[in-house]
């Protein structure tokens, strides 16, 4: 299996090395190609753009973004709108990563970057014309309070745009029979649910199917090809962090108990 997987992701994606090229680098060029823009999850670059168009800002707009990691998709989008960005995330090193970043880019006046929880941040009522996320709702224990939240920072007609990884099976409060290991994760019926127990008048949801098992299955590839690296490069207990995260998920998504979903709500 390991020499399929290697020969798949070289064949399809090729891989680049040299002196100054990290190994995390390798495997996103693995899984991403040149159509990375900083996404580290299973939303591609298309995927991305639309979410962005879906939020609808320009120049004095507020967005905040759940997740932001290093703050690259957060820089990317008050680049191409004029827009002020907050993004949030709860590892204190991505949020200075995303600070430096927003420096280097000039953006330091249209971005701003908060380490901690989204369920204990200090904001305040009705701040943001937009909120967006991608991948990052599952990390959320309480995703009614996540909705009802984000509901209450937006502004009348204001937009959540976000990517959602959700179980395939039947809703989360008649789950029986589950498959072992497997997360308890909510359904598209159950994600509708909290978003109008929330208060979201109008919902949008499309999926994202091919392009998760085409992303998760290059994921599965790089991270067995470039596995002696990453451990190298993170340590034992961040590669283990990420196989279980990462690896798992993308292990669920090529054996179909998984899907992903796109989804646009506006209060």
């Amino acid at each position: 299996m390991l020499s399929y997987q290697r020969l798949s992701v070289l064949s399809t994606i090729g891989r680049k090395s040299g002196p100054d090229r990290s190994a995390w680098a390798e495997v996103l060029q693995a899984v991403f190609a040149e159509h990375w823009i900083g996404q580290q999850g299973f939303t591609t670059t298309p995927v991305i753009q639309d979410l962005h168009a879906a939020l609808q800002v320009g120049p004095g707009a507020r967005v905040l973004e759940i997740g932001c990691g290093g703050g690259e998709l957060a820089i990317r989008l008050a680049q191409q709108t004029g827009c002020h960005v907050t993004g949030i995330d709860r590892s204190e090193e991505r949020i200075r990563g995303a600070q430096v970043a927003a420096v280097s880019a000039g953006l330091v006046d249209q971005t701003e970057f908060i380490a901690g929880r989204m369920l204990t941040a200090p904001f305040v009522a009705q701040s943001f014309d937009a909120i967006v996320s991608c991948d990052a709702f599952m990390r959320v224990p309480n995703k009614a309070r996540l909705f009802a939240t984000c509901w209450w920072l937006l502004r009348p007609m204001g937009r959540l745009a976000c990517t959602l990884i959700v179980d395939r099976g039947a809703p989360a409060d008649s789950l029986d029979d589950r498959i072992p290991g497997l997360p308890l994760l909510p359904t598209v019926h159950d994600y509708r649910t909290f978003a109008l127990l929330a208060g979201f008048q109008s919902l949008e949801i499309s999926y994202n199917s091919k392009s998760l098992r085409e992303v998760s299955a290059r994921w599965r590839g790089a991270l067995a090809v470039w596995e002696t690296e990453l451990r190298a490069e993170f340590g034992q207990q961040r590669f283990q962090d990420l196989q279980k995260s990462t690896g798992q998920t993308a292990i669920w998504a090529t054996q179909g108990f998984i899907d992903h979903v796109q989804m646009l709500a506006v209060r």
